[in-house]
Formats: structure tokens, sequence, C-alpha cells
């Protein structure tokens, strides 16, 4: 499908429960957005404006050969970590008798040395998600003693579908995605775990904290459900040459 050639076709769905809005995508390549009952259509172009570039590449994928080569995407030259203001451009190095490995080898810059792609993005997750223990941890506790509401350990990994959790012990995860995302979102993303230290739920209760500790809370929490296609498509499907 040409880029753009979608918006002709968007189907528009009012629904009774939802609280923000939401772009799905259908095969073979239909784009529906799902609104609040309240939702000012003329809003719309502005909103298509802005997930344009995501709806394209979805949408490219429909369009894409079919076979092991269809999910495929190029190998990253770069890459940037906004969330610690960090940008990392990446150079591929054939393996000749060495071991595999992911380092930096001067300021923003890493070498890959691997002989398959699989092994390549391998070591490009096992570095993010090192990055990511250095990093987010610590700013987890901060935001933790700022907000007066502790927990008891944190770990990173690299879920698909959830930015971070919270146990009935006090546990946090943390996607290592999260590097991805404006640093107003990550700190949010903080908040919403730590009120769940208070309440495992999603109770009123439990929102109201939330907005005791951050009172944009809704506006937040809104780009946040948005905010998956900040994260490159390599982090959790092959790329190749």
């Amino acid at each position: 499908m040409e880029d753009g050639a979608w918006r002709r076709e968007v189907v528009v769905r009012r629904h009774p429960r939802a609280k923000y809005v939401r772009l799905k995508i259908h095969r073979p390549g239909r784009v529906e957005v799902v609104v609040p009952p309240g939702f000012d259509e003329r809003d719309l172009p502005a909103i298509l404006d802005h997930h344009s570039a995501w709806v394209d590449e979805r949408l490219g994928r429909f369009d894409a050969p079919h076979g092991p080569q269809a999910a495929l995407f190029s190998r990253p030259t770069e890459f940037n970590l906004q969330a610690i203001d960090e940008q990392w451009r990446l150079e591929y190095r054939p393996r000749s008798g060495g071991r595999n490995g992911c380092r930096e080898f001067a300021p923003g810059q890493l070498a890959i040395t691997a002989e398959h792609d699989t092994e390549r993005r391998e070591l490009l997750r096992g570095w993010l998600q090192r990055r990511a223990k250095e990093r987010l941890p610590a700013w987890l506790r901060e935001t933790s003693r700022e907000l007066e509401l502790p927990f008891t350990g944190v770990t990173i990994r690299g879920q698909r579908s959830r930015w971070g959790s919270c146990s009935a012990a006090g546990n946090i995860n943390l996607n290592y995605g999260l590097l991805f995302l404006p640093p107003d979102l990550v700190r949010y993303l903080f908040v919403h775990e730590l009120c769940h230290t208070v309440h495992l739920n999603h109770s009123l209760r439990y929102w109201a904290l939330v907005q005791s500790k951050e009172p944009h809370y809704k506006i937040l929490e809104r780009a946040l459900k948005q905010a998956a296609h900040v994260v490159p498509a390599w982090l959790h499907q092959p790329f190749g040459g």
C-alpha cells in the first residue's frame, strides 16, 4: 500500500468504555481508531499525523513477501536511548577465530562481533538489558525515595507486552525497552508501579494515590499506552543485512 493511502479508509469506532484513543491494524491492512464516547473527530487528523510513520511501517509488513524472510528488518546502524539521553552507533564485525561479543569501542559506538544475524541481535539485546540494569534501578530508587513509596527489589527483563509490573511482595519488574522512551514516561511508569506497592489493583484508591504523586497522570498514562511504536521493531523481531 502506498504510504499514507490508508488515511482514506480509516474506520473510527467509539467504545463506551474507552478512556483514550487507540490505533489498531487489522489484516489485510485496515486501520481502525478506537475512541472514547466524547472524542472530537476534529482532533483525528493530528493524531493520524503523529502516528503515520508507525502505521506505514506496520502496513508495510502486510505488503512484504511471505516466507522466512518476511519478518526480517534491516540491521540497525544507530539508535537513540531517549530515557538516558544516549545516541549509539553500531558497527558489525566478522568473527575471525575469536568469541562473539558486543562492546563499546569508543564513546557512543558499539562493535558487534558475530557470524550470524540471530547472534548479533541477541548480543545487542543483551547489551541493552545490561545498560538498563546499570541505569534504571538507581533511577527507580531515587523516585521511590522522592515519593516515599519503598519497594523490595527490582529486575530487568524484555517482555513484549508490559512496561513493568509489581508483585505482592513489592518486587518491581522493568522492561529494558523503557530505555527508548522519553524520560517523563519512564518516570511515570515508576510512579505507576510504586503505587502498586500500596494497592495491587487499579481501584479508585489506587488512582487517587497515583494522582497525589503525579497530578498529570492521565496525560502520561495515555501517552504510555501509545508508546510502543517508539521501541524499534528489531528489538523483538529478527533482523538481517
